[in-house]
């Protein structure tokens, strides 16, 4: 009974209030899980895909999985706390025409309101790749939120935290 999300990707919302975990299903993000929904995407193009549930309100565990049995899945991705935060995200290769079933689930047990988001990332590089067209961040401070998926290290470029840059 997964929910279907639309091709082109999108954000989808739900909960996992009163849901229960079905025989056979695979266990991810390193945690059994207890109260499991699910959703299932058919992308029309193949490159990458974040999947993420940002906006929930509980600590989610994500597992991304290709197969149509829930007793025979094959795990593609899944995380449990993306960063410093109890949400998940993953960023996973995907083939267009190829459905791909997410599962989100609390950890430990825990429920509550999901907002699942789906989207195709850009195969070229982002904007900000290089120095010279570094984002700005206005006024006196504040945050700013991206994806350095496809990004480059340019010649020269100091190394981050002491690890050479690769996808800055």
């Amino acid at each position: 009974n997964a929910t279907t999300v639309s091709a082109a990707g999108g954000t989808v919302t739900g909960t996992n209030v009163n849901a229960t975990r079905e025989g056979g299903e695979p266990i991810f993000a390193g945690d059994a899980g207890e109260r499991s929904v699910w959703w299932k995407w058919t992308p029309t193009q193949s490159g990458s895909a974040q999947i993420e549930t940002t906006g929930s309100n509980f600590d989610t565990i994500l597992g991304v999985f290709k197969g149509s049995a829930v007793n025979a899945l094959t795990l593609v991705g899944d995380n449990d706390d993306a960063g410093d935060v109890t949400t998940s995200s993953v960023i996973v290769s995907v083939t267009a025409g190829t459905t791909y079933r997410i599962a989100v689930d609390g950890f430990g047990g825990a429920t509550g309101n999901i907002s699942l988001s789906v989207q195709l990332v850009p195969s070229t590089p982002p904007a900000n790749d290089n120095f010279a067209n570094a984002a700005a961040i206005p006024g006196g401070g504040g945050s700013a939120t991206g994806l350095n998926v496809n990004a480059t290290s340019e010649t020269g470029e100091p190394a981050h935290a002491g690890i050479p840059a690769t996808h800055s």
